[in-house]
């Protein structure tokens, strides 16, 4: 959302976990939640924050160590990095308490953000005790392999019906757009796709074909035509499909 985006003249200074190609990572699974209780990069800053004197420390500091600490995934920083110089504490808040040092509890490798569902469930499998909670969790992963497999086919059938050729398919598909320039176009396309096909905030694995919508939009498909198709496409989703 950042890259060759992001003026570096209007005041913003902003950071992310991953490079536009990857996802972030979770950490720390809770198994009495069953959850992951954090993800590597914020968990790596607000650590820092907490032990670091933030009136003195600037967000160019933090940022490094940020970074040097999260070895999932390449963490970035866009837009005006001059206020990298300004201290975390003009952000954050004074901070009166003590410096506070997490306790040394080793970080676990997560699941990219868009697999912890099914990572989740994984673990749950492997917790399970009886016979019929693992029949149980095994047909909740059989029913999220299948709903994942089904927006793979949605995706790849809107593809089809507004590519232009076999080859402008493939294209599509492959690869990352380098720059996003058609900013107008990618909003409409992402609002539909959430609207008519897979919520975005509701099923993260959707996030790992959104560079499609983009790839539309940049090589200049109309951005109407391809909402239409969606919802024709689309419209053979049940409610339940939606939800991860």
């Amino acid at each position: 959302m950042f890259r060759n985006v992001l003026p570096d003249n209007i005041d913003i200074f902003a950071t992310t976990a991953s490079d536009y190609d990857e996802s972030s990572y979770a950490c720390y699974y809770d198994a009495s939640r069953t959850t992951s209780s954090g993800h590597w990069y914020s968990v790596n800053w607000m650590q820092d924050s907490d032990k670091e004197d933030i009136e003195k420390e600037t967000l160019q500091t933090q940022f490094t160590i940020t970074k040097n600490l999260t070895t999932t995934s390449h963490v970035q920083e866009y837009g005006d990095l001059s206020i990298g110089n300004l201290v975390v504490g003009q952000f954050q808040g004074e901070k009166e308490a003590p410096p506070q040092v997490a306790s040394k509890v080793p970080f676990k490798r997560g699941a990219p953000s868009w697999e912890v569902p099914l990572d989740i469930l994984y673990k749950k499998l492997a917790a399970a005790t009886s016979d019929q909670a693992k029949k149980n969790i095994r047909a909740e992963i059989d029913n999220l392999i299948e709903k994942r497999s089904h927006l793979e086919t949605i995706v790849k059938k809107i593809v089809t019906r507004v590519s232009l050729s076999r080859e402008h398919e493939e294209r599509l598909i492959a690869n990352r757009p380098q720059r996003l320039t058609q900013l107008e176009c990618h909003h409409k396309l992402v609002k539909a796709f959430s609207r008519h096909c897979f919520n975005f905030g509701k099923n993260p694995y959707a996030m790992k074909h959104a560079y499609i919508l983009a790839n539309m939009c940049e090589d200049g498909l109309d951005a109407d035509d391809t909402i239409r198709t969606m919802r024709q496409v689309c419209k053979s989703i049940t409610v339940t499909d939606r939800i991860e």
